[in-house]
């Protein structure tokens, strides 16, 4: 297990924690209302009046939904995939631990007073999940040929071709791809 894979899981088994405890808060909305109306006196904002209120309360608890469960499916990747390069197996696999946390999450507050299951809250946290992942699938992308071209394998356990030129030896990938044309010049020089 790498030094990444061990800081995801700790951080990702610390924000499970995180959820389970706001999940088991029977007066959370009570408590989301207090915090919102901090953080709306520290930025120096009016705090609007109860009809426009319930709408950014309401708001304001789906903006943690989705900062919650895009964290977490990115910790879950890293944990899995042992990188930050994109590999789509792993993101399926990110993916379907988001989509079973929070449905067990929903599940969990079926059983908090005042509290209740809700599929659309299973829908926005997998969504946020798979947005996080489509990002890092576009990152990964945007990084390069080189980013593209290891992302099936990594069969020579992270050397780069920097250090392979630099001590002379050609990577395995560069020998493959210039195995042609080095017997074509081969062959142009036995004719010479």
């Amino acid at each position: 297990m790498t030094q990444l894979q061990k800081w995801a899981a700790v951080f990702g088994l610390a924000l499970c924690a995180i959820i389970f405890v706001f999940s088991a808060d029977a007066h959370s909305g009570q408590h989301t209302d207090w915090l919102l109306r901090q953080i709306l006196h520290v930025l120096a904002i009016p705090a609007p009046h109860p009809p426009r209120w319930t709408e950014w309360s309401h708001l304001f608890r789906k903006t943690g939904h989705v900062l919650l469960y895009a964290t977490l499916t990115l910790l879950a990747y890293l944990f899995f995939a042992g990188s930050a390069r994109f590999r789509p197996r792993f993101a399926w696999k990110a993916l379907l631990f988001c989509l079973l946390y929070s449905s067990s999450d929903e599940l969990h507050q079926r059983f908090v007073p005042s509290r209740g299951p809700s599929v659309h809250d299973v829908l926005l946290d997998t969504a946020a999940g798979a947005a996080t992942l489509a990002l890092l699938a576009l990152v990964s992308w945007f990084r390069g040929p080189n980013s593209r071209m290891r992302q099936a394998g990594d069969s020579d356990h992270g050397r780069n071709e920097a250090a392979d030129l630099s001590a002379g030896e050609p990577s395995p990938g560069l020998k493959r791809s210039t195995s042609g044309v080095q017997t074509v010049l081969d062959a142009k020089r036995l004719d010479a």
